[in-house]
């Protein structure tokens, strides 16, 4: 197999445009943007640096929120609702399940079943571990409709007899293949699918 010879200056122009879209998902990027150095992304997994490991590190998993900026992590966080809809969580010890916006009690999220009292919540994002912690009430405004505590009772009862267990939380998806990785041509069909015969 022949050598493959670049004139010089390609290869970096080539690495810093990866570089950029890697942070900014723009064609240049400064180097305040980079939060993590170039050489440590680039390390290999056995060598101890994982770029799924990093990011658990920085970023709640169930929210998206952390200490993590740029254009392509507010697009991944703007694809959070979509992906929990089509996502459903079997809890084990409710450390990254969303208990109002993931889908875990049935075939919808408990936000979009308990709508009057999901509008007297005052905490978003709360996980299922620390709701059962701390109580329903610790999340919720001090008054409730009449419609809301009536709601409030059914998911209490719900909650009520969810046990947890000390295994981490798994999420399934119709259009994920093995190993858990989403299958883009079945993402691409459903988006580019029209509802028009």
């Amino acid at each position: 197999m022949s050598a493959l010879f670049l004139p010089a200056g390609t290869v970096d122009a080539l690495d810093r445009r990866r570089r950029a879209f890697l942070w900014s998902g723009q064609d240049t990027v400064h180097g305040s943007q980079c939060l993590v150095a170039w050489e440590k992304v680039c390390t290999s997994k056995l060598e101890g640096s994982s770029w799924a490991s990093w990011v658990r590190q920085r970023v709640d998993v169930h929210t998206l929120d952390g200490d993590v900026h740029g254009a392509h992590w507010d697009a991944i966080r703007s694809l959070l609702p979509a992906y929990r809809q089509i996502a459903h969580v079997v809890v084990h010890n409710g450390g990254t399940t969303a208990f109002w916006e993931d889908k875990w009690t049935g075939n919808a999220p408990l936000c979009s079943t308990f709508l009057v009292l999901y509008s007297h919540v005052l905490h978003h994002g709360a996980n299922v571990s620390a709701v059962a912690a701390a109580g329903l009430d610790h999340f919720l405004a001090p008054r409730l409709s009449i419609q809301a505590r009536s709601e409030l009772d059914s998911i209490q009862h719900m909650l009520d007899s969810w046990e947890p267990d000390p295994g981490v939380d798994v999420r399934r998806c119709a259009l994920e293949g093995a190993g858990h990785r989403l299958i883009t041509s079945k993402i691409y069909k459903l988006a580019t699918s029209s509802t028009d015969a």
